[in-house]
């Protein structure tokens, strides 16, 4: 996918700004996993879908629009500082 374009964020999720709110911003991206507030990870597999409390960094991965956004579908506004390119490399991620 990577070579296709696609691009890794992460955001800063809330309770003004939770993972529902998230999944309806961002309807064609998909969350890898996030890092709760306890520091715990939990990642998206269909046996145990992810967990993402208020306070959690989400990661997810999405193709950018033709604008380059990186919001493949949605053209809901986001609110300033709610999501950000995590990076391009491991090292990026985990310092992130």
């Amino acid at each position: 996918r990577m070579n296709k374009g696609a691009i890794i964020k992460s955001t800063e999720l809330s309770e003004t700004y939770d993972y529902e709110q998230w999944l309806a911003d961002n309807p064609e991206a998909r969350a890898l996993f996030a890092i709760q507030p306890n520091s715990d990870i939990s990642f998206d597999t269909l046996d145990k879908p992810i967990k993402v409390p208020d306070g959690s960094k989400l990661f997810s991965i999405s193709y950018p629009d033709k604008n380059g956004t990186g919001d493949a579908t949605s053209q809901t506004p986001k609110k300033a500082g709610q999501q950000t390119d995590a990076g391009a490399t491991d090292n990026e991620l985990l310092q992130s």
